[in-house]
Order: C-alpha cells, then sequence, then structure tokens
C-alpha cells in the first residue's frame, strides 16, 4: 500500500510482490475498506485442511 501511495503503478507493485494485479488490486480495496485489519487473511471457502495445527512443525 505503501508503494502505491508513493505513486508507484499497480502493475509494477504487483510484479516487485510476484502477484497478479487482480490480487494487488483487491488488497487495495480491504485497505481502504477496513485499513490494516484488511490485510489480514480471510476465509476462503475451498478443500478441508488434511493437516492440523498441531501437526505444523
Amino acid at each position: 500500500m505503501l508503494l502505491r501511495a508513493d505513486g508507484s503503478q499497480g502493475k509494477e507493485v504487483a510484479e516487485c510482490l510476484t502477484v497478479n494485479e487482480y490480487t494487488l488490486g483487491r488488497w487495495q480495496r480491504r485497505f481502504e475498506r477496513d485499513r490494516i485489519e484488511g490485510l489480514a487473511d480471510e476465509y476462503s471457502p475451498g478443500r478441508q485442511c488434511t493437516v492440523s495445527d498441531a501437526q505444523v512443525p
């Protein structure tokens, strides 16, 4: 978000972060809506985890 605030283009920032522009735009909208809390991981529907948190080293 700081790079965007400094005037960097979205494409440049996305390349620097090795994400696509869609992902960067989603992060930016969440940041504008919820500030820093908006950048935390959100629930994503999909396949259930097969490894519990306790099993992760």
